[in-house]
């Protein structure tokens, strides 16, 4: 992989408006034209609910994999404290100034913290859409509303996620064992279910699988598989994974269908955030 370089360049960005919630900035993408892919504009600092965050913008992607075709966007939250529960979007807005939906907004919920401090989409609009269809004068202007009045108390949310995360470090009270490469893991079905249409199928399906005392699982390491089923019960990642175990998770998330929040949706909602992560991961190891 590629590295690439880093800048911060705040001069073509400016404030629009601010209002509490929802803020407004105004990028000069004809000065970004000669940036390289991994370059960045910083939107100024602006505080939301009561706490101080930037916009970071990538011209030309934030991973060389993307070959400069989607620009990235981003919100980091630069308070340290604590973790943070926060619902927002981010958007371009069109010329004649109104927000629609389709794929120039997006809408995200993550829980920001010292080691997951921006979130955002690394493949947030085609620069070729973006010069088309969203600039005036060589402008544009980009959106960020914040909320965290809507969203599920940070306490609740950590402590269902803790609890749960319990049960895969201790054990207790499970039903269903899998043996991967040798190594034997023990699991309960009712979360494996309830977290991935393909352990759905399997755990309470008609197939075989549903009556084995042991599910085997092949073609996959016991050290993905841990790292699966990890990131199944806690929604977040082993402390000491690299970056090459972050793209064998990628493969497995596809491969079992594995969703973050709505268990009814059919989109697989694990990778926007495994992808997010492996950028983050790469970025700290090229700073």
């Amino acid at each position: 992989m590629k590295k690439f370089l880093r800048m911060d360049i705040d001069k073509n960005t400016d404030i629009v408006r601010t209002d509490g919630t929802c803020h407004r900035f105004k990028f000069n993408y004809s000065k970004m034209r000669n940036m390289t892919i991994g370059q960045l504009i910083r939107s100024p600092t602006f505080r939301s609910e009561g706490y101080q965050w930037v916009i970071h913008f990538y011209p030309k992607g934030f991973l060389t994999e993307g070959e400069g075709v989607y620009s990235s966007l981003f919100l980091k939250l630069l308070n340290d404290r604590e973790d943070v529960n926060v619902s927002f979007s981010l958007s371009i807005l069109e010329r004649d100034g109104t927000q629609r939906i389709g794929p120039q907004r997006k809408q995200f919920e993550h829980i920001f913290t010292k080691s997951e401090s921006d979130w955002g989409h690394l493949r947030f609009i085609r620069r070729t859409d973006l010069e088309k269809n969203y600039l005036t004068y060589g402008f544009f202007v980009v959106v960020c509303s914040i909320n965290m009045g809507d969203s599920l108390p940070h306490e609740c949310y950590c402590g269902a996620r803790l609890d749960i995360g319990k049960l895969f470090k201790t054990g207790d009270m499970t039903d269903v064992k899998f043996k991967v490469d040798g190594e034997v893991f023990a699991a309960h079905r009712l979360i494996l279910g309830a977290r991935s249409s393909v352990f759905k199928s399997q755990l309470f399906g008609s197939v075989s699988d549903a009556r084995m005392e042991f599910i085997e699982i092949n073609d996959m390491s016991s050290h993905v598989f841990k790292a699966l089923l990890h990131f199944i019960y806690t929604c977040s990642l082993p402390d000491d994974i690299d970056t090459d175990m972050i793209q064998h998770l990628i493969v497995a998330a596809k491969r079992y269908d594995q969703k973050i929040n709505n268990p009814s949706n059919n989109q697989n909602k694990a990778l926007p955030f495994l992808f997010a992560f492996l950028a983050r991961r790469i970025r700290r190891e090229n700073h």
